[in-house]
C-alpha cells in the first residue's frame, strides 16, 4: 500500500512539471465558428493602413479601403498539411481616395476617386504548428 501511494505520487509530481499543453480540436467545431474567424479577418483588412501612391504622371492622396459586409458563404477547408484555408467569393467592396491627379501631355485631371467592388473574393489560410 506504501509503495502503491509513492508510486502515484512520484506520477503526480512529475506530471505537473511536464511542460505543455495537449488539446484536441474538431473540424466540426471549428467549421460551426467560421463567419467570426472571417469576420476578425475582415476587421483587419477594414482597419489596414493603404499609403499615398505617387507614380510618374499623378498620384492617389488619402486612400481607404472597406469592405462593406462580410459574407455568410464562408468555404472551410482543413489540409492534411495541418492548415485551414478561409475563403469567400460574394463579397463587397469601396475604395476611395480623396486626392487624385493623373497628366497626359497637356491634359490635367484632378479629383477624387470612388470604386465600388461587386465580386471580390478572399481566401486567407492559416497553418496550425
Amino acid at each position: 500500500m506504501l509503495c502503491k501511494f509513492f508510486l502515484l505520487t512520484l506520477f503526480a509530481v512529475t506530471s505537473a512539471f511536464d511542460a505543455g499543453v495537449i488539446a484536441s480540436l474538431d473540424f466540426d467545431v471549428l467549421d460551426q465558428a467560421k463567419e467570426v474567424y472571417f469576420s476578425y479577418a475582415i476587421d483587419a483588412l477594414n482597419n489596414a493602413k493603404i499609403p499615398d501612391i505617387s507614380f510618374k504622371d499623378g498620384y492617389l492622396n488619402g486612400n481607404n479601403f472597406h469592405i462593406d459586409e462580410a459574407s455568410k458563404n464562408v468555404d472551410f477547408v482543413p489540409s492534411s498539411d495541418n492548415s485551414i484555408t478561409l475563403s469567400v467569393k460574394d463579397l463587397k467592396a469601396h475604395f476611395h481616395s480623396n486626392s487624385f491627379k493623373y497628366k497626359i501631355s497637356f491634359i490635367e485631371c484632378k479629383g477624387n476617386v470612388d470604386v465600388t467592388i461587386s465580386q471580390m473574393s478572399v481566401s486567407i489560410k492559416l497553418q496550425l504548428t
